[in-house]
């Protein structure tokens, strides 16, 4: 016995975004066509007010969606459908009491002004979800149309329409609202959907990664159905120039074997270019910001260390993606880069050295290392410290930031002096309490270099809170070997 469904439109058609970069939309539709049809009366139609169900009276309602502002190709995963029934009647004991069945109808050429029971269109055999009417009887009833998992909504997106019929299990007599009550109480469907992809996208890599050369990395991308092949091509410079990876790929994804790069790159780029199966340009994308393909890459020191000069320091690098460096040479520089003085040349690759700190002329808080590895002689990689690090000749330990102290006091200034170009002969100790705008001598320390001095903390009127000291050295001919000022403020309060 073929079922007839009288369909309301009482719930949310819910469409899931399945690619994260397109956003869903939601739209509202309302009947453009609802009635209901009575065996009892085959050649009546009834498009009032009110739509009814009974499958034992043979009443069916069927309900009309315009569905042509969702756009072809869009993908919808879910859907609700809503009635509002303010009446029903059945027997006792009927195991299906308060159930309704909604159905699909293929024939869309329906019309609420001329459907009868003689003409009207058969539903689908299978039903697309149920709605269960609460203990009142005046309620909206919910169905989900994809609960049974057979609805499929393409061809209804290419014709524009989507027609439901209502019906029930039971002996029942359900009366709800159409669509001449008004929008606040008549049927409705809510969908939500994914429009159909109308470009080609890159979805990785999209910026922000970190690529290790010579590995393989899964680029991915969607496009439109009609791009059926695919140009990929990779950038390190901000897309200035591009360099082809391969041409004619089929698919969404391509498994990129990283390149190779002299040094470690901050501005790469991805580009996918898309051909439909004439071999015409369709459209393309590239990342929509840069990523980094590491190279050579120093790992320490590589910004923000402490170094004394005359200890010994390990540097350490990593070539990535090859093994073929037969020699590193390495760099420092005491000026921010400016210019390079040789550490060494070694063998192969080892990825570590053991650095002899210098001592410079002073300390020195711009410095950089930098390796250079070669196959060959061939220049196959190259970094530098991502940041500057600091090179101490003298190092102020106390006071270093922190303390209070009284007038009148005895503090120990100390002070660690390492390794210096030439001997050192006179220590100048100096404060300040205004924050380093003026210094005042404390003491010449001449011929020797003690490391700590007995100071007697000066008169102050008022707290002085931005107070510091500063170690000199000076060598020969007055020149300065190093200098340190304490790390932060210490205080000096009135004595008593």
């Amino acid at each position: 016995m073929v079922k007839r469904v009288f369909w309301i439109v009482c719930g949310v058609l819910v469409l899931l975004v399945m690619v994260m970069p397109v956003q869903a939309d939601q739209v509202t539709i309302y009947p453009s066509d609802d009635a209901f049809v009575n065996q009892a009366e085959p050649d009546q139609t009834y498009n009032g007010n009110s739509l009814q169900v009974s499958n034992a009276a043979g009443v069916y309602s069927y309900i009309k969606f315009d569905i042509s502002s969702i756009p072809d190709g869009s993908t919808i995963n879910s859907a609700t459908f809503r009635v509002y029934f303010f009446g029903y009647s059945f027997p006792p004991g009927d195991p299906y009491l308060r159930l309704l069945d909604v159905y699909r109808v293929a024939d869309d050429s329906w019309s609420e002004v001329d459907i009868t029971f003689n003409n009207r269109p058969e539903p689908d055999d299978e039903r697309l979800g149920s709605g269960y009417i609460g203990g009142t009887g005046q309620a909206w009833v919910n169905f989900d149309l994809f609960s049974t998992g057979v609805l499929e909504l393409s061809n209804d997106l290419t014709d524009d329409n989507l027609s439901l019929m209502l019906s029930t299990r039971s002996a029942g007599y359900y009366t709800g609202y159409a669509k001449e009550i008004g929008a606040g109480w008549g049927p409705y469907l809510v969908i939500d959907y994914t429009p159909p992809i109308d470009k080609t996208r890159v979805l990785e890599p999209n910026g922000g990664e970190t690529l290790i050369c010579g590995s393989t990395y899964t680029v991915e991308w969607e496009a439109p159905p009609k791009a059926v092949k695919f140009k990929l091509m990779y950038s390190t410079d901000y897309g200035a120039s591009w360099i082809l990876i391969e041409k004619g790929v089929e698919g969404s994804s391509y498994d990129w074997v990283v390149p190779v790069v002299k040094k470690t790159k901050a501005g790469c780029l991805i580009k996918v270019v898309s051909y439909n199966e004439k071999g015409k340009k369709i459209n393309g994308d590239r990342s929509d910001k840069v990523f980094t393909i590491r190279g050579l890459t120093i790992t320490s020191p590589n910004g923000g260390e402490v170094l004394a000069s005359g200890s010994n320091y390990e540097i350490s690098w990593e070539i990535n993606g090859t093994d073929e460096a037969d020699q590193a040479t390495l760099f420092y520089s005491l000026d921010g880069g400016l210019s390079w003085k040789e550490i060494e040349t070694v063998s192969g690759n080892p990825g570590t050295y053991s650095w002899d700190v210098p001592a410079p002329k002073k300390n020195s808080k711009k410095c950089l290392v930098k390796v250079v590895a070669y196959d060959d002689g061939k220049k196959i990689g190259v970094d530098k410290s991502d940041g500057v690090f600091t090179i101490e000749v003298v190092k102020v330990e106390s006071p270093n930031g922190g303390e209070t102290v009284a007038s009148g006091d005895t503090v120990t200034i100390e002070w660690t002096t390492n390794e210096t170009k030439k001997p050192v002969q006179k220590v100048k100790l100096f404060y300040t309490k205004n924050g380093g705008k003026t210094w005042t001598l404390i003491k010449k320390i001449k011929g020797s270099d003690p490391g700590s001095y007995d100071w007697t903390i000066p008169d102050v009127s008022k707290e002085k809170s931005k107070c510091k000291v500063k170690v000199v050295l000076i060598g020969e001919n007055g020149k300065i070997f190093g200098k340190d000022v304490s790390d932060s403020y210490f205080t000096i309060v009135p004595g008593e």
